[in-house]
């Protein structure tokens, strides 16, 4: 398997698993999105 280079992101002033709180906080949405965009880019390079 390769090696894999992943972005570590923190977000300050939030709870554990903040992302579970999508429809009320705008950074958990945010959050959601880039890691969803993360994802569809490796799969894209796969096929």
């Amino acid at each position: 398997m390769p090696p894999y280079r992943l972005p570590l992101e923190m977000v300050g002033g939030v709870p554990h698993v903040f992302q579970s709180f999508f429809n009320m906080m705008d950074e958990a949405g945010e959050s959601l999105d880039r890691a969803a965009r993360f994802v569809r880019q490796h799969l894209e390079k796969k096929h």
